[in-house]
């Protein structure tokens, strides 16, 4: 059971779009685990504007206030499952659950006259607290997941958070990111609409919530920084290693798009070009099961050969330091960085798997993703790029297409 805590003492504007307090949920890690954190930013879209933020409140408050939150959370299924038997690797973890409540991807600092949109500082006050009574500076590894909108919400904030911890005297020898269903392509409408594609919600995200994203993907992008609010662009510039579930028939894409049933081979041949996986963008590894069929190996090195087509990784030997310059990483850090796409993709119509019971059914091509995702955490050279060979959509039945659960014990 995690429990809840605020942040407003440690920052007045660490608030929810209704003004309501920020908080997030703990529960603490157990023996052998007891300094794995697993931080998981929820999802949920956003809003960008007064008329789509009043009829987001008007249908599900709970994206936009704290203040019907319950004192106590139980996640009965995915990676903050405390149930061994659901979650074999992370059970016994520290399990931080962020709620979303700011509409802005996490990345905002900004007001209007009704909102508040302070994702940003909702996060630093989180982190604050977190180190402050929550013993998080005793971390040896740490995983940032974000699901769906909660995508843009890890990759913008990890090297902040990075930053924060390093300020704090914390020395992680891993952190990494992973995003389940945030994998947001820039695509036109294909039919037509409103007009509105993740392109332009990115812009307007900027515009209205004075959102941000990483330092350095923007940097590369100074007039379009709207890019790096979606990683088919800001991965080579993340300051730590990323890997990516994704759903080849992803039914928040489908729907930014406007995509009919029609449309969908197409959007699944676009979407597995933004991965990029051929050419001279990257070598690949394969996976292979061991005999305990739990285990995988890398069978072939890791390289990077950047070209002059692909943005030159992030350097993975400072980090950007804001006003207090830069900040050396430590080794065992910087030997995560520069990494190749991480991508496991199958072929279901889906959204998300983080937090239901398909996070350990999730299967590509034989082999697991919990298995997969665990040996990535684990090594630093190791690759997952597992792209679901099935033609056209998998059944419900093998995509095991139970909806996600979630069990909230009230105050």
């Amino acid at each position: 059971m995690m429990t809840q805590y605020g942040v407003g003492s440690y920052d007045s504007l660490a608030v929810c779009n209704d003004n309501s307090t920020y908080n997030y949920f703990h529960r603490p890690g157990v023996g052998s685990s007891s300094n794995t954190w697993i931080i998981y930013f929820d999802g949920g879209h956003w809003c960008t504007d007064q008329y789509s933020c009043n009829v987001r409140y008007g249908s599900n408050p709970g994206l936009m206030s704290s203040r019907n939150q319950p004192k106590t959370l139980l996640h009965n299924y995915g990676i903050t499952s405390p149930a061994q038997s659901n979650n074999p690797y992370w059970w016994g973890a520290n399990h931080v659950y962020m709620p979303y409540c700011t509409s802005d991807v996490f990345r905002g600092d900004a007001s209007t006259s009704t909102w508040q949109f302070r994702g940003k500082r909702s996060v630093a006050a989180t982190i604050k607290a977190l180190l402050a009574t929550q013993n998080l500076k005793a971390a040896t590894d740490i995983l940032l997941v974000g699901s769906s909108a909660g995508g843009p919400g890890i990759t913008g904030s990890a090297g902040e958070i990075y930053q924060q911890l390093l300020a704090a005297g914390a020395n992680p020898t891993r952190f990494k990111l992973f995003s389940d269903g945030g994998w947001f392509i820039d695509l036109p409408e294909f039919n037509g609409g409103t007009g509105a594609t993740y392109q332009s919600d990115a812009k307007a995200l900027m515009s209205y919530t004075k959102a941000t994203f990483d330092s350095q993907c923007m940097l590369n992008y100074p007039d379009a920084a709207w890019k790096c609010m979606l990683p088919q662009y800001n991965w080579p510039f993340l300051p730590a290693p990323l890997i990516n579930h994704e759903y080849l028939y992803d039914l928040g894409n489908l729907a930014e798009d406007n995509a009919q049933p029609q449309d969908y081979e197409t959007f699944r041949s676009l979407m597995t070009q933004t991965f990029n996986l051929s050419g001279n963008s990257v070598q690949t590894a394969n996976l292979t099961k061991s005999a305990n069929a739990t285990a995988f190996s890398l069978l072939s090195s890791r390289t990077t050969a950047v070209t002059a087509n692909k943005p030159q990784p992030y350097n993975a030997t400072t980090f950007p330091g804001g006003v207090g310059g830069a900040i050396g990483y430590k080794p065992t850090i910087a030997n995560q960085l520069a990494s190749p796409l991480n991508i496991f993709a199958e072929a279901c119509l889906l959204h998300t798997t983080v937090d239901s019971p398909l996070f350990v059914a999730s299967d590509v091509n034989g082999v697991n993703f919990n298995d997969a995702l665990w040996q990535w955490f684990q090594y630093d050279q190791f690759l997952v790029q597992e792209i679901d060979g099935y033609a056209g959509q998998r059944s419900q039945a093998s995509c095991s297409q139970p909806p996600a659960m979630l069990t909230l014990a009230g105050r």
